[in-house]
């Protein structure tokens, strides 16, 4: 996370009260309270936002977590500050702020790309968030790390790289039944993750690992407004990337247009502007905005000079990119759309290294052997098809928020379309993602009807599923779209580990989201029912599984 100096030294402090974001069972409130409740604040931090800043803590075990504190708090101090009237009322009004901000918190906290909260307590009467410190680099710091093109600003490929993974977790929020808009994005808001795989890994893969920090200023997309109504605070974002409608508050209409997502399309528009050309679409530096304050004028009065591709191949990046930033919301496009046309980037990419891999590309396999897959691809497509006719057809979920088993492969999202491939059309592929459904299927298959554990924990080392070490790789993730547009993450969790529903065994594999499809109440109605007659089974039996 960025730090920089602070004059604070380390310092203890004891938590007046503390609620977890999530339920706790009675035995182990005590063991909250010991995790939690005891800190010592460091003098890493990094300033967020008008009304809070967030510095680095352990806990008396060492776990490391993000406090971020009102700038007014009295718990650096150790005194109480001495406020005016007015000043408290201010005061008043930045609690509910803080509080606001951890609602969002809580509600993203589950997702991929987005930090995970603990909860919300108080110290010398002071409001504070304890979340995940996340260890990473922000695109801001990491902009002169990444590959340049010899007109001043990224590749394109880059460019598609970045925009693509901050879409992942922004749709990611589509999902929830009252979906939330961050409203600031900006590089120093976007972190790269670095615990599982440095900046450097990430940026030879083309594929990030990101992480979207200070909710000060997001909202839920449906209802009002809250906070703005009840404490009068009318929050802002970075008027560099910011839309137009988050720099003002006197236009009709205000409030449902900042409670749209295409405020988060305009942002990263302008990210990714900034990215392909090396310049912001409005200099702020060289105009009187900043004088006037009228930076909602500059942005809808005039317009940034046009993106020109580089080549021709670059139009459409730079047509979705110039789209984003529309003054009308309307005009934008969604934030699916925007991943649509970044996507192609990624892949015609891939296909280009493929391509010149040549036919007979040979395939690295384990102890440096080697593969050719010659079958040509007519009669690949014709053994597919019978393959999918002759194949098990049968199905047998397990949902229980957690685990779906289909026949020998458990998943949770997974979209199989056909079942089985010949053993002479078998791939050794070097990542999960490389592999498509049907090949999975028959290598969970091949796994399952193992003989012993040992043999099918070779089975999944040759098809590069478990490492030299026989651990599964991370990340060893395969994407998945369900239907109703949703891309999330089906991770590897398990090598023959799940008992099928059938009783015939183990599943070969087993898959887990890495973050949730949707919210929906688990409470049983009536209360005495149980899980036969809750809302949350009658979902999953029918709208969620039209989902995989």
């Amino acid at each position: 996370m960025d730090t920089t100096d602070s004059a604070y030294g380390d310092k203890l402090i004891l938590l007046d009260t503390f609620d977890t974001a999530v339920a706790v069972d009675p035995s182990a409130e005590d063991d909250a309270k010991r995790r939690f409740m005891t800190l010592i604040l460091q003098t890493a931090h990094r300033n967020n936002g008008n009304i809070g800043h967030v510095l680095r803590a352990t806990n008396t075990s060492g776990e490391v977590f993000a406090v971020k504190l009102l700038k007014d708090n009295a718990i650096l101090s150790g005194q109480a500050p001495d406020r005016s009237a007015e000043q408290s009322a201010a005061h008043l009004a930045s609690t509910a702020a803080l509080f606001e901000e951890y609602r969002h918190l809580c509600t993203v906290s589950h997702l991929r790309g987005f930090p995970r909260v603990y909860g919300y307590g108080s110290c010398e009467d002071d409001p504070l968030i304890l979340m995940e410190w996340v260890e990473g680099t922000s695109l801001k710091q990491a902009l002169p790390l990444l590959p340049h093109d010899a007109s001043g600003g990224l590749t394109t490929q880059m460019v598609a790289a970045v925009g693509n993974a901050v879409l992942r977790a922004l749709l990611m929020t589509q999902g929830l039944v009252n979906p939330v808009v961050h409203r600031d994005l900006s590089p120093a808001n976007i972190m790269f993750r670095t615990t599982s795989r440095t900046l450097e890994q990430q940026i030879a893969d083309c594929s990030f690992d990101p992480c979207l920090i200070d909710m000060g200023s997001a909202t839920m997309a449906l209802g009002d407004d809250t906070i703005t109504r009840r404490a009068d605070i009318w929050r802002f974002a970075t008027p560099a990337y910011a839309a137009p409608e988050m720099l003002t508050q006197d236009i009709e209409g205000i409030a449902a247009l900042r409670r749209s997502p295409a405020i988060d399309v305009y942002a990263l528009s302008s990210i990714l502007y900034q990215l392909y050309s090396g310049r912001k679409p409005f200099d702020f530096e060289s105009t009187d905005a900043a004088a006037t304050g009228s930076f909602y004028l500059v942005k809808t009065k005039t317009k940034p000079t046009p993106l020109e591709p580089r080549c021709e191949g670059d139009e459409a990046l730079a047509q979705i990119i110039m789209k984003g930033l529309s003054v009308e919301q309307c005009d934008r496009p969604t934030e699916q759309q925007m991943l649509e046309v970044l996507s192609t980037y990624l892949t015609d990419a891939e296909s280009e290294g493929r391509e010149g891999a040549g036919s007979d590309a040979a395939i690295d396999i384990d102890s440096g052997t080697h593969l050719k897959v010659d079958v040509a691809g007519e009669r690949a497509r014709e053994i597919l098809e019978q393959a999918r006719h002759d194949a098990m057809t049968r199905r047998r979920f397990i949902i229980g928020g957690v685990v779906a088993a289909v026949a020998g492969l458990s998943v949770i999202g997974a979209a199989t379309h056909g079942f089985g491939i010949p053993d002479y059309l078998d791939g050794i592929r070097s990542s999960l993602d490389d592999y498509t459904w049907d090949q999975l299927q028959e290598i969970s298959l091949k796994i399952k009807a193992a003989e012993t554990r040992s043999e099918a924990r070779e089975i999944a080392k040759r098809y590069h599923l478990l490492d030299a070490d026989g651990h599964i790789p991370y990340p060893c993730t395969k994407r998945v779209k369900l239907t109703n547009g949703l891309e999330v993450g089906a991770q590897l969790v398990g090598i023959r580990h799940d008992e099928l529903l059938d009783g015939t065994g183990k599943a070969g594999l087993t898959f887990m989201f890495d973050a949730g499809i949707a919210e929906r109440n688990a409470a049983a109605e009536p209360p005495s029912a149980g899980w036969a007659d809750c809302e949350l089974r009658e979902w999953l039996d029918g709208d969620g599984l039209k989902l995989l």
